[in-house]
């Protein structure tokens, strides 16, 4: 399980880097420019923040159950 977690992590930040690089492509785009679709990252974030809770409250729980 801390596999999976650490994964989802390292997706996440590369998620967040991609957030932050098309922000800045966004920011500086002209008018007539075609842009990243910052919103899609932006989700990405949120729903692997969402899985990474649940997998370490999960994970929490299993260890109060195990006694450790």
């Amino acid at each position: 399980m801390e596999r999976i977690i650490r994964t989802l992590q390292e997706m996440k930040e590369k998620a967040e880097r991609s957030f932050i690089d098309n922000s800045i492509i966004v920011h500086r785009a002209r008018l007539d420019s075609p842009i990243p679709d910052t919103k899609s990252d932006l989700e990405m974030i949120i729903e692997l923040n969402h899985a990474i809770s649940i997998l370490q409250n999960a994970n929490a729980a299993k260890s109060v159950v195990n006694g450790g």
